[in-house]
């Protein structure tokens, strides 16, 4: 009697294998997930969906993601409650059928209702009785942040600053999660933190691990922002510590404490930083973070808009990060949105233009 086939198949570093499975089930489907799946990041795809199909890329199941693939969504629902406990999210391009005990799709009802009597027109008009109040439509396929960004074309962007960047930064392989290393510090160097003298790597190597290594270990490696820590009391510690270091202030701390936590510690950089203090009302604030006091208690001010941000977005982020990923620049959400606030809102306009 012939073994009957598995329902789930699970393809980890072997791409001809996965592209196999979609040339002979065209009508089933896929899940994109870390290669060690978490349940905050569960991607459902129809196996069309140009998202994990060729030609966007060459690499499918070996940059820190894998494909679960099955004929049903039952099968694969039932896998990712196994493997993670979480839930399938569906693709928003290819528009799967909806997970057992999710809405069905379309359009959600807003969480703020428009004045009564009001309605939005396709041509970017509110209108109410006889008043027609203009205002501004993103454009297509811009990524809006609740915050109050409108980001055009943020794949493009991203990938331009992944083809020039990645390598010297995020591309660098953490060898001890738990321990702060010289290469931790050296690598902020592309990140321009200005740690620029042999005696100053030295030092803040020295007076950040001597303040953080005792803190890494309660932190799990693989911390989620939107699961962890729901009031930032851990990352309140951690900051604080990293900030009594000679030589160090919030902007050098999350830029060497990022590649320990890449899920968890944003590289909330001064002009991040300025940033979400100035949309939430505190700009004021800025110059507490010269103050070892204090300068924690502002970055978590700036964090929790961060936060908020983040949670808002995250199916958007999820496919971005899938598309960065097979393009060979494996990042988290978290790093994503501080990338894509910080081309934005930095000076020079580096990357907004077409660049990729």
């Amino acid at each position: 009697m012939a073994t009957p086939s598995p329902p789930v198949h699970v393809f980890r570093n072997n791409d001809a294998g996965y592209l196999a499975w979609l040339a002979a089930h065209c009508d089933g489907f896929v899940v994109n997930c870390h290669a060690q799946p978490l349940a905050t990041y569960l991607m459902l795809h129809r196996a069309s969906c140009t998202w994990i199909n060729p030609p966007r890329s060459k690499n499918w199941t070996t940059v820190g993601y894998i494909k679960v693939c099955a004929s049903s969504v039952a099968d694969l629902e039932a896998w990712a409650h196994g493997a993670t406990g979480g839930a399938l999210q569906p693709c928003k391009t290819c528009r799967p059928p909806r997970p057992s005990g999710q809405p069905g799709e379309g359009r959600q009802p807003s969480t703020a209702p428009e004045p009564e009597g009001a309605k939005v027109t396709a041509s970017g008009t509110i209108v109410k009785g006889s008043a027609r109040i203009p205002f501004d439509l993103p454009p297509e396929g811009a990524l809006v942040v609740p915050s109050g960004l409108q980001i055009a074309t943020p794949l493009e962007r991203l990938l331009a600053f992944c083809r020039e960047e990645y390598d010297y930064y995020d591309g660098i392989a953490d060898l001890d999660p738990d321990h702060i290393l010289p290469v931790d510090v050296l690598a902020t160097i592309a990140m321009n933190s200005f740690i620029d003298k042999a005696s100053l790597v030295r030092k803040v190597h020295r007076g950040l691990a001597a303040r953080c290594d005792p803190i890494l270990p309660e932190i799990p490696a693989h911390a989620d922002l939107l699961t962890f820590d729901p009031d930032l009391a851990a990352f309140r510690r951690l900051i604080h510590e990293a900030v009594q270091a000679a030589g160090v202030l919030v902007p050098r701390a999350v830029k060497v404490l990022h590649r320990k936590r890449r899920g968890y510690v944003p590289m909330l950089d001064s002009v991040v930083l300025e940033y979400y203090l100035g949309v939430s009302g505190k700009s004021d604030r800025k110059e507490l973070l010269q103050d070892r006091r204090h300068a924690a208690g502002v970055a978590i001010e700036a964090l929790r808009v961060f936060r908020d941000d983040l949670r808002a977005i995250t199916g958007e982020l999820n496919e971005l990060l899938e598309a960065l990923a097979a393009e060979g620049f494996p990042i988290t959400r978290v790093r994503a949105l501080e990338v894509l606030v910080w081309t934005e809102t930095e000076p020079r306009g580096y990357y907004r233009g077409a660049r990729s």
